[in-house]
């Protein structure tokens, strides 16, 4: 089971994990350039995935030196350079592996391609290219933390920990390294290695804000709500501006029973950032907590408007038409996200439950029979339970 594993949704800099291409520019990361992004609207929205190192990637690549003699192979990094600019992520990585085969002990090369793969999704291949670097060259702490967490994004836990401590040996003061770390500990269960990482880190820098939410976090997942909410509001004061700040206070007010300060808590993160789709996706699921339907159905409509392929509000949509037993607006939005999404069962799943609702027996059999015939490809025998389910209970 794949994790998305990286820790806050804006974190400052993947500068490590094409720090092996750092030799190719001379120019530092921006602080806080990398932009957000959501791998899997099912996944805590805490760990953002690799691929938000684009901008990052996108300065490191930008003023590239020569690396090799060979025109031809500068000029395969050259026009890499600028697929990568233009997004064509398979075309820099077609470019890449041509670079490579014409320099096969260059480990820079090997990081572009793993990369290219990050962005394409294959973490697999991403995870190989990544060790043909630290092949080529182990003495970089970068190669090692890119391996980390891509080996963390496959769910290779163990393996996750083994190369981050590596990076940490190569580099002991990496804190992006160590958040990363003190993730992969708390997903194992070291809940007091995690704990010891985060303190370590604030006493490294008492400026870095994502260290004090990470700290916080842990303590939350302890029902330590009034640790966490002290730690919270230090880091309020070094980061007045974050929106995930005041996200996790909500939370740890929500957590110590005060409901009215976890709300001044989320409408601050959602002044500061009003058009982030995700937060009114956590609003939704705060109303539906608190039995407010309706509310929690204009949010995730909101997280609709601001982002239509947003499966987990569209889900949480049609739950709600389903319960209001508002079969037709059930149906559309069932019938939109199937054209969306057509090789996704959950969709026709709906749709059926709808169309059953509606009196519409023979065309939701069709589309159960649909949802099964996915669910069997995907080998997804709970779903494919689920189904039959619904289709013994049909009208």
């Amino acid at each position: 089971m794949a994790l998305s594993y990286f820790y806050l949704r804006n974190i400052q800099g993947l500068r490590v994990i094409l720090g092996a291409i750092a030799a190719l520019s001379v120019m530092p990361a921006a602080s806080g350039a990398i932009p957000r992004a959501e791998m899997d609207p099912r996944s805590p929205s805490e760990f953002p995935s690799l691929i938000a190192a684009q901008t990052l990637v996108a300065q490191t690549l930008a003023a590239p030196q020569i690396l090799a003699q060979q025109p031809d192979v500068n000029q395969l990094l050259e026009d890499a350079r600028q697929s990568i600019d233009d997004r064509q992520y398979g075309q820099a990585l077609a470019l890449y592996q041509q670079a490579a085969q014409m320099e096969t002990d260059n480990a820079l090369i090997y990081s572009a391609i793993a990369y290219a793969q990050l962005q394409l999704g294959n973490l697999p291949a991403a995870a190989s290219a990544f060790q043909q670097a630290i092949a080529l060259d182990r003495n970089n702490a970068d190669f090692a933390y890119g391996l980390g967490r891509t080996l963390g994004e496959m769910g290779d836990l163990p393996g996750s920990e083994a190369a981050l401590r590596q990076s940490l040996t190569l580099n002991s003061k990496n804190q992006d390294v160590m958040i990363a770390l003190g993730k992969v500990l708390e997903l194992r269960g070291d809940l007091n290695g995690s704990l010891a990482i985060y303190e370590q880190l604030i006493t490294l820098d008492r400026r870095n804000w994502q260290s004090y939410l990470a700290k916080a976090d842990l303590l939350m997942r302890q029902g330590r709500h009034g640790e966490a909410i002290d730690l919270l509001e230090q880091a309020k004061v070094i980061a007045p501006y974050e929106p995930e700040v005041y996200v996790k206070l909500s939370t740890a007010e929500f957590g110590l029973g005060n409901p009215r300060a976890g709300f001044a808590a989320f409408e601050e993160a959602m002044r500061l950032d009003p058009h982030d789709s995700d937060l009114y996706l956590k609003q939704g699921a705060i109303y539906s907590a608190l039995g407010s339907s309706e509310l929690a159905l204009g949010a995730y409509q909101q997280a609709l408007r601001l982002n239509g392929n947003l499966a987990e509000a569209r889900e949480a949509v049609i739950r709600l038409y389903l319960d209001q037993e508002s079969y037709l607006f059930a149906v559309v939005n069932s019938q939109f996200w199937v054209e969306r999404d057509p090789q996704n069962p959950l969709p026709y799943q709906y749709l059926g439950m709808a169309l059953q609702g509606r009196g519409r027996t023979v065309e939701a059999m069709n589309a159960y029979q649909q949802a099964r015939m996915l669910y069997q490809q995907n080998r997804d025998l709970p779903g494919v339970q689920r189904v039959e389910q619904l289709m013994r209970q049909r009208s």
